[in-house]
């Protein structure tokens, strides 16, 4: 069984952002290494609550985490600019 992942961008997205970029082949549980999935908490309590990952200033986090927040959340807001899309795609349409 092969295992695949949808990719849901919206149609006007940057420059250079391509589907095939965001597949993966296997199960991302077996495809990540466990520090993505840190990085992945992080970013949800980051953009839930806020603050640092970790204690001091911005200069003081670990660079590798700060990537994998800045990379998560440029797709957070791609996926939110796909559903936006696909509302405003559903609401044109005529209702019988």
């Amino acid at each position: 069984m092969r295992f695949r992942t949808p990719v849901k961008i919206p149609k006007s997205r940057p420059e250079g952002c391509h589907p095939v970029d965001r597949r993966m082949s296997r199960c991302p549980v077996r495809e990540c290494e466990p520090w993505i999935w840190s990085a992945i908490h992080q970013w949800g309590a980051w953009s839930t609550f806020g603050g640092l990952p970790f204690p001091g200033s911005i200069s003081e986090q670990p660079a590798r985490i700060l990537d994998a927040i800045r990379i998560l959340a440029s797709e957070s807001a791609l996926m939110a600019a796909y559903y936006s899309e696909r509302a405003a795609s559903h609401a044109r349409r005529p209702h019988a």
